[in-house]
């Protein structure tokens, strides 16, 4: 299995929290698509959902990137230059005149 696809390792966050993509926004991303492919993607909107789940974090977070290759949904690693390496589900949900817009929703257990 290539390193761009190979499981999580030490290194990767899979299941972060609010405040590790706060501040973030108009920052960009690498995603890695496969071993010699990778894009960058904007990330936009950092988001808590209106409805929180008692003992769980729950918000969204919006990446841009550009029309083509569109991605299809599943888990991707994305790179961040201080972030590192983390795996996120993207999902295509919007296509508009400046590129995809996917989205990442997160409803993380709150350390107790």
């Amino acid at each position: 299995m290539s390193p761009a696809h190979a499981g999580p390792t030490e290194g990767d966050h899979m299941s972060l929290c609010y405040a590790d993509y706060e501040g973030l926004e108009g920052q960009e991303f690498q995603v890695h698509i496969d071993e010699d492919r990778s894009l960058t993607l904007l990330l936009e909107d950092c988001s808590r959902s209106d409805s929180q789940h008692e003992g769980h974090e729950t918000f969204s977070v919006l990446f841009l990137g550009p029309k083509e290759p569109l991605l299809s949904q599943k888990s991707y690693p994305l790179t961040h230059p201080n972030k590192g390496r983390i795996i996120v589900f993207l999902v295509p949900i919007d296509m508009r005149e400046t590129g995809v817009t996917y989205e990442a929703v997160y409803s993380v257990k709150r350390a107790t």
